[in-house]
């Protein structure tokens, strides 16, 4: 995510952390912070900038990239997608 956010690729990002209230409900929730909304239309020379940040990330790893990247199953499991905006009330 930093190199994303060195990119201007993200705005921002967090990780929060706190108890379920039930059994559907997150513990952990990954916040991506973008720009605008323009961050979600198609733009193959951005997706280019995503492409290649990747792969450096993947070379610089090397196979402990795929170790990491297949235990991903067995720490989470990812519920769903959301976008909020902020909302300032003046």
């Amino acid at each position: 995510m930093e190199e994303y956010v060195k990119a201007g690729l993200v705005k921002s990002y967090k990780i929060l952390w706190g108890e379920a209230a039930n059994e559907d409900d997150f513990d952990m929730l990954l916040m991506v912070e973008y720009e605008n909304f323009g961050a979600f239309d198609p733009n193959p020379e951005r997706d280019k900038k995503y492409e290649e940040i990747t792969k450096k990330i993947k070379d610089a790893l090397g196979e402990e990239y795929s170790k990491i990247v297949m235990g991903y199953d067995e720490l989470r499991e990812i519920r769903g997608n959301k976008v909020m905006r902020q909302v300032t009330i003046n």
